[in-house]
């Protein structure tokens, strides 16, 4: 009993450490119109993904220890944007979701740098899609890979204006972090060189 609880209805968290996440979107038993069934399960698990991301990204924002979601962070990440491709059926879903947690998010996730352990029995969490081969967690490489595919989705030719939309304003909000980050950097690195100087 935990904090995955929340996600039961909307995705399946793969339980042998691959952190796959796949769409969960309930079926019916009567065959009426398949594709209009299909196309509304569809739009109302992505709906409540994006809905339950935007909540867990503004408790994850809070930056208490206990109400800690950053494994789900990587696996959002890692399933809307290490896939080669900007025309996977599971788009709508998981884009807009990962864009949520940048808006919300971003400047925390810009800055964690911690590696999940792998092995036999540990699986491996914080592995890379196919478009990342580098370190099993967040680092500020991995943060550039998903800004260049967020702008991938944002200029794809075809596809959702949904996940287009979000995508370009997450690459935005990305790159504003980025500079907000400089600002900062550069404001403490002036703070600490005047304390030298009186010193």
């Amino acid at each position: 009993m935990g904090r995955c609880e929340l996600l039961i209805h909307i995705v399946h968290i793969s339980t042998e450490g691959s952190g796959t996440l796949t769409c969960a979107a309930p079926t019916r038993d009567t065959p009426s119109d398949k594709h209009s069934e299909n196309s509304e399960n569809s739009e109302h698990a992505a709906t409540n993904f994006l809905n339950i991301s935007r909540f867990l990204a503004r408790m994850e924002a809070t930056s208490i220890p206990a109400l800690s979601f950053r494994t789900f962070v990587l696996w959002t990440m890692r399933t809307a944007l290490e896939f080669p491709g900007t025309q996977r059926p599971d788009t709508i879903l998981f884009v807009p979701a990962a864009a949520a947690w940048i808006q919300i998010a971003g400047a925390q996730i810009l800055h964690w740098n911690n590696e999940y352990p792998q092995g036999q029995r540990l699986g491996a969490p914080g592995r890379g899609g196919p478009l990342w081969e580098g370190k099993h967690g967040f680092c500020r490489e991995r943060w550039a890979l998903w800004r260049g595919r967020f702008g991938d989705f944002a200029t794809a030719s075809s596809g959702s204006q949904e996940v287009r939309k979000a995508a370009r304003q997450a690459e935005e909000r990305m790159k504003e972090i980025e500079a907000e980050a400089r600002t900062s950097s550069a404001a403490v690195g002036q703070s600490c060189q005047a304390h030298q100087e009186r010193t």
